[in-house]
């Protein structure tokens, strides 16, 4: 499981579905809407089993805890760091 961000379309339907982070050069936002994935993927064939996608102020460990209705017993799922003791 793991997670990423990325920049969609400058549009007002883009930021009214997905939001706009914050920028490091003070209160003014972003130049792009940005879009939050958590993904489970099988390690192998690098093959996505189970996604979710949210506006960039869902967090990736809400995200992820929507992912375990995709896992089978008896597989062994690995995490990075962010996910240290998150129950799923």
């Amino acid at each position: 499981m793991d997670g990423t961000c990325w920049d969609v379309a400058d549009s007002a339907a883009d930021e009214a579905a997905f939001g706009r982070p914050g920028n490091s050069r003070g209160h003014d936002k972003s130049s792009f809407p940005q879009v939050r994935m958590a993904c489970l993927i099988e390690v192998g064939t690098h093959l996505v089993l189970d996604a979710e996608l949210a506006g960039c102020r869902t967090g990736e460990v809400t995200l992820v805890s929507r992912l375990p209705r995709s896992c089978q017993s008896g597989e062994l799922v690995l995490a990075d760091r962010e996910f240290l003791g998150v129950p799923l």
